[in-house]
């Protein structure tokens, strides 16, 4: 019962153009990184965007659902590496003087092989292709 109106508040939310960033026990930070080390995805939706969506099994699925060229933190950082793409959430964002952006921090799971790491680079090397912002809809 309280998952459904969970959904619901968010569903309100970004139906109104609002981000909300969920606030997460250390318990459950913990779980996610014991339950979902194996799956970049999951982890991420599990410990820092639940918005995002199911079904992101190819690298085609995860870039339709790319809705920003812009790295913010909040974001997911949708990469074309491997087979299947990789999701990461971006923790920070470096920028030049002139507002360029020179690097993009990440928290991931599976980058290498069933770990949670982070990394910093630039979007380029990086491979980024574009972010899935919550609560921004898609050009």
């Amino acid at each position: 019962m309280l998952r459904r109106k969970f959904i619901g508040v968010c569903a309100l939310v970004l139906m109104m153009g609002s981000t909300v960033l969920p606030t997460r026990t250390t318990a459950q930070v913990s779980t996610c990184a014991t339950k979902y080390s194996c799956n970049c995805v999951l982890y991420v939706r599990c410990k820092w965007v639940p918005s995002l969506p199911y079904g992101l099994n190819t690298l085609a699925d995860k870039k339709a659902i790319v809705n920003s060229a812009t790295p913010t933190v909040g974001s997911a950082a949708i990469m074309n590496v491997g087979a299947y793409g990789h999701v990461a959430y971006v923790t920070a964002v470096k920028k030049d003087t002139r507002g360029n952006v020179i690097s993009i921090t990440v928290d991931e799971a599976n980058y290498k092989s069933c770990m949670i790491g982070q990394r910093t680079g630039s979007p380029a090397s990086m491979k980024v292709i574009g972010y899935y912002r919550p609560g921004i809809r898609k050009p």
